[in-house]
């Protein structure tokens, strides 16, 4: 593949993403499993807490949520 250096714009390609994954790749298979598993429980944690989040925030009162916005906060 030819790239092209063009001023002012990242290279497209993947090659960092292969020399950063490359020292793992002889890890074995379970490794992997166990750290997929983690990024999910992750992802789900995360989207409990901002569900449980805007739950709270549509509970409060506008002075609640302007109070936690800051001072730059305008409703």
């Amino acid at each position: 593949m030819q790239r092209l250096n063009i001023p002012d714009v990242p290279d497209a390609s993947a090659v960092w993403l292969r020399d950063l994954l490359a020292p793992f790749a002889a890890a074995p298979l379970e490794t992997g499993a166990v750290l997929a598993v983690v990024g999910e429980v992750a992802l789900i944690v995360i989207a409990v807490v901002w569900v449980r989040l805007w739950l709270l925030a549509r509970a409060a009162s506008p002075r609640t949520l302007a109070a936690v916005a800051g001072p730059g906060f305008r409703s």
